[in-house]
């Protein structure tokens, strides 16, 4: 998009690209639409990534059952991060797109709670002038995209934080891909620093977490 900034340029090159010819097409519609679309995309992946974590992560596995919550929801509660001030603006951010998300899938929604969302988080963000994000639905803008992905990118890490596993599910999580490195235990230092190395090339942990997790691997 940076390359083609006016919206119908974009559709009309991507449209020609699939033999699809342009008829009057409201060319006030076209941004909202278009950002619709790519907030949509990446709320998709944004929700793959939270099942790929409750799936992955074995100290999920007692937490209780979803219920009507959405994945979102479901994490961040889990987790403790409903009402910390610990990605606050993120959390509130990624709300606001998942409730715009949810009427541009289901058009039947109301709005009511979208609005209210939107008021708390310009009020949390601390945004006066209109033309910022973000913006209403029917007038969203490129700018609503960037902070959408930019608020899943930055929560997602505090995720990956605070759901850290502990070190003994670690351990038992890479103890079936690191037995070729089994061979080494008669030398302890050969084999700290081979699981080390696997720890930070495969779960970029450095050695202040790492060590923790190779004591329970050698039985410490």
């Amino acid at each position: 998009m940076e390359q083609n900034p006016e919206p119908r340029d974009w559709l009309a090159k991507y449209s020609k690209g699939h033999g699809v010819t342009l008829h009057d097409v409201d060319d006030e519609s076209l941004a909202p639409r278009l950002t619709g679309m790519f907030i949509m995309l990446v709320h998709s992946h944004f929700e793959e990534f939270l099942r790929n974590f409750l799936k992955s992560n074995p100290d999920c596995r007692s937490w209780k059952e979803r219920g009507d919550a959405s994945l979102f929801e479901y994490v961040v509660k889990n987790l403790g991060l409903a009402s910390s001030g610990n990605g606050a603006n993120e959390r509130e951010t990624i709300e606001y797109y998942h409730l715009a998300r949810n009427i541009l899938a289901h058009p039947d929604i109301k709005k009511t709670r979208l609005n209210n969302q939107r008021t708390k988080l310009r009020s949390l963000l601390n945004v006066k002038d209109e033309y910022l994000p973000p913006a209403p639905l029917e007038r969203f803008g490129f700018g609503d995209f960037f902070m959408f992905t930019r608020a899943v990118k930055a929560f997602a890490a505090i995720i990956c934080e605070k759901g850290r596993p502990s070190d003994g599910n670690i351990a038992r999580m890479i103890a079936p891909e690191i037995k070729c490195l089994n061979r080494f235990k008669a030398n302890p230092k050969r084999f700290r620093n081979s699981v080390r190395q696997y720890l930070l090339m495969n779960y970029q942990l450095g050695p202040s977490e790492s060590d923790s997790i190779i004591d329970v691997l050698a039985g410490r």
